[in-house]
């Protein structure tokens, strides 16, 4: 039996060249894959609101990922996922066992990356944009052994999150906006007889719930209207032979008129628009 062979994605990042004739800055750039994006989200949520160990207690996550560094010492940092474990959490203050850091470490090591940052929760408004004198401290002194080391802040109240990293020569921290890289799949149909084409089926889909809602058949108002109209028509239309003398019989012939012409043009307006929509939509008319 043959098994099909899935081979690994690879992501390339184009970087300028530059001639390095002239001193600048050392350039950091951040990236963080979507599936850790959502991961971040999830766990934080999952810790803080769900979890009943954990729930309203500070909780911290390791960013772990893949670094790269160039000719001119730029570094390229890359967030691929998130470990997290056992922790001694109070609704203030969190601290890692050396027996979870040991064992994210091995973990992380057979997955072929490593800790390239830490995560922590603020939950609280505005959060993820707060650092306290102990959250200096802790990054400057990992930065001090990783001079790019990540760490983020995420408010699990909205679940939005933001990036930092020591400036040693500001001698403060400084925000980092990371790009986010996509790795959803791309699907192709091969099954088209002559040329291939992308399957797109979730828009259409949603095209034609859209307009199905709009039709007669679907909106009970429209349809009450009409069999209100129809109603007073033939009201007013038996109103008009009932009638003893000419002035009743001339007004309710006008109004049944008026109200069967009303009938008409609704009628016709909706069979249009059932039309339009499925010439839009592709479905046969």
């Amino acid at each position: 039996m043959e098994h099909d062979v899935v081979s690994p994605r690879k992501v390339t990042i184009h970087l300028l060249r530059e001639d390095g004739s002239t001193t600048r800055a050392r350039v950091y750039r951040t990236y963080i894959l979507d599936k850790c994006d959502r991961d971040i989200r999830v766990i934080a949520d999952h810790l803080y609101r769900r979890d009943p160990v954990n729930r309203n207690k500070e909780h911290r996550l390791d960013v772990l990922g893949i670094v790269h560094r160039g000719t001119n010492n730029d570094e390229l940092r890359i967030a691929t996922g998130i470990g997290y474990g056992h922790v001694q959490n109070t609704f203030a203050s969190v601290e890692t066992p050396v027996e979870t850091i040991d064992a994210i470490d091995q973990e992380a090591l057979k997955r072929e990356v490593g800790s390239i940052g830490k995560a922590h929760l603020h939950p609280f408004p505005n959060g993820e944009s707060f650092l306290s004198g102990q959250d200096r401290n802790t990054l400057e002194s990992f930065a001090t052994i990783d001079p790019g080391h990540l760490a983020i802040i995420i408010n699990p109240l909205t679940l939005q999150y933001c990036c930092y990293r020591w400036n040693f020569a500001a001698g403060h921290e400084e925000k980092v906006e990371p790009t986010i890289l996509r790795s959803d799949p791309i699907i192709i149909d091969d099954r088209a007889p002559k040329e291939s084409q992308v399957i797109q089926s979730t828009p259409r889909l949603k095209i034609r719930a859209e307009h199905r809602n709009e039709t007669l058949t679907y909106d009970p108002y429209k349809f009450l209207t009409i069999c209100g109209v129809a109603g007073s028509a033939v009201l007013a239309f038996l109103a008009m032979q009932s009638a003893t003398t000419s002035l009743v019989r001339v007004v309710s012939a006008g109004i049944g008129s008026g109200l069967a012409t009303s009938l008409v043009i609704l009628s016709l307006h909706e069979a249009s628009k059932w039309l339009r929509t499925r010439r839009e939509t592709g479905l046969p008319v």
